[in-house]
């Protein structure tokens, strides 16, 4: 047979005053939450216009690196390939700005918010490892004639010129 225990009225009295805390901590958090709305809604209008300065800032960056030295042939090897390995270097920047801007996004319930940013980003990225690839396969092909213009036309192999 189970026994019921009797709750002692000094029990039962901590029992109804916990219940009454609690019930005025819930009408508190109300309070509260109405309280800061506002300065939530200030923080999250902020980040908003930040990532979208933020966004205009990419797009301005791509039009301007679309105008450097290495997207000109005559600037040369050696300087497209520094230049181009400076530009990961600038585009940590906007990917810090991306890191916190997208944390603030989420915690504002937006987190899609920020991917036109990373999409960017991403993409100056795939455009500048392609330019970089273009440099490198330029220097071999330099390099590759500059060999056969010093060779003797008697003396070429015309094998490994057409390779």
């Amino acid at each position: 047979m189970l026994e019921h225990k009797k709750i002692k009225d000094g029990d039962q009295k901590s029992f109804m005053s916990i219940n009454k805390n609690w019930g005025d901590v819930k009408k508190l958090v109300k309070d509260v939450r109405k309280e800061i709305q506002p300065l939530i809604d200030h923080e999250k209008e902020n980040n908003n216009k930040n990532i979208k300065s933020l966004e205009e800032d990419i797009t301005h960056f791509t039009q301007v690196m679309k105008k450097r030295e290495f997207f000109q042939y005559d600037c040369g090897v050696k300087i497209a390939i520094e230049k181009l390995g400076g530009v990961f270097d600038e585009l940590k920047v906007f990917e810090d700005k991306i890191l916190d801007y997208g944390d603030n996004a989420k915690k504002f319930g937006n987190p899609d918010l920020i991917n036109k940013a990373i999409k960017d980003v991403e993409g100056i990225k795939i455009t500048v490892k392609a330019m970089n690839e273009l440099w490198k396969h330029i220097e071999f092909c330099q390099t590759a004639f500059t060999g056969f213009y010093g060779t003797k036309w008697n003396d070429t192999d015309p094998t490994d010129m057409e390779d």
